[in-house]
């Protein structure tokens, strides 16, 4: 709210959030602190139990592969979902992602970005900036190439993330920089904070700054 309410100010902007597609089991630490509900992820959940303790992540030999042949995972259900999602409550000018969901905004942004001969391409209308908080490169090997091949490179960018994130550490966000920040007259912008894996309240000047020059 904090984050969100500056940018709403004067009818700026307007949010739609989704849930993502993938329904996980609580953890240790949602049990323990009393966290009642579903909760979601952006990508397919692979898991091994020890205990009442659930590793995301961790694949099991029984379990089946969700990988493509990089040991990316496969984001196909979930830029779907975004794809029928923009198309029935859309337009959108932009996406805000954060960690995982960063991650998905970019392999979704480099689909789009692609050449209309790109077999890969998505023709999602209006796409003009991408708002990554904690973000990082996807691993998936379709999103790899055409973030090699330059496709998001003149896409204005808002990269936020915490120089003691433990998550997602600082090294794997500034990465991701480079596949939006790799030309002279590169719109995207990078701003950092001493904190870790969240979204800081004073991120709110910036973010509202980035939107009325790309948004507006």
């Amino acid at each position: 709210g904090s984050v969100r309410s500056p940018c709403t100010k004067n009818s700026l902007s307007e949010f739609t959030y989704i849930d993502a597609p993938y329904e996980v089991p609580p953890c240790v630490h949602s049990l323990e602190s009393g966290i009642e509900g579903p909760a979601y992820t952006w990508m397919p959940f692979e898991l091994s139990a020890e205990g009442a303790n659930w590793e995301w992540f961790a694949r099991t030999p029984a379990a089946p592969s969700t990988r493509d042949e990089d040991g990316g995972h496969d984001h196909n259900k979930t830029i779907e979902l975004i794809t029928n999602v923009w198309h029935s409550r859309g337009p959108f000018d932009g996406i805000f992602g954060f960690s995982r969901g960063g991650a998905v905004a970019v392999a979704l942004a480099a689909r789009i970005c692609a050449g209309r001969e790109e077999p890969a391409h998505i023709p999602l209308p209006g796409l003009r900036f991408l708002v990554l908080c904690a973000a990082y490169t996807p691993r998936e090997s379709t999103s790899r190439r055409l973030l090699e091949d330059g496709v998001c490179k003149n896409l204005p960018t808002l990269h936020i993330f915490g120089e003691a994130d433990q998550n997602v550490t600082p090294e794997r966000s500034r990465d991701l920089v480079r596949y939006f920040a790799d030309v002279e007259s590169s719109p995207s912008e990078v701003w950092t904070h001493p904190g870790g894996h969240f979204v800081p309240s004073q991120c709110r000047k910036v973010l509202r700054e980035f939107l009325v020059k790309n948004a507006l």
